[in-house]
């Protein structure tokens, strides 16, 4: 529990330092070259994402319900068997074809 506030705060203060603390009024600033330019708003985003990268059939990933769960894994049980992909072929480059069966959701994330 310590470490989750821990973690807050540091993103707290981070959020704070990254907020544009400047003490700027908002009026022209002057340039290292003597010019003046207009002061620039700090803003500070931050986002975060996550998709399957996996082949759909019929336009959804529905075929993954049916797949094993995660913590029971069972090294002879190959998957779910998927016969056709919406985007076609899939090459395994292991002797196969094509790629047949799906065992975990493969996602990427930023």
């Amino acid at each position: 529990m310590k470490a989750r506030w821990a973690a807050l705060a540091a993103v707290a203060l981070l959020a704070s330092a990254c907020s544009g603390g400047d003490d700027s009024d908002g009026s022209d600033a002057t340039a290292s070259d003597g010019s003046s330019a207009p002061a620039e708003d700090a803003a500070f985003l931050a986002g975060a994402a996550s998709r399957s990268v996996l082949p759909t059939v019929d336009g959804e990933r529905a075929y993954l319900d049916e797949a094993p769960e995660w913590n029971d894994y069972d090294p002879d049980d190959p998957g779910v068997f998927v016969p056709a992909w919406d985007q076609g072929r899939v090459d395994v480059g292991n002797g196969s074809d094509d790629g047949s069966w799906v065992h975990d959701d493969l996602r990427a994330s930023a």
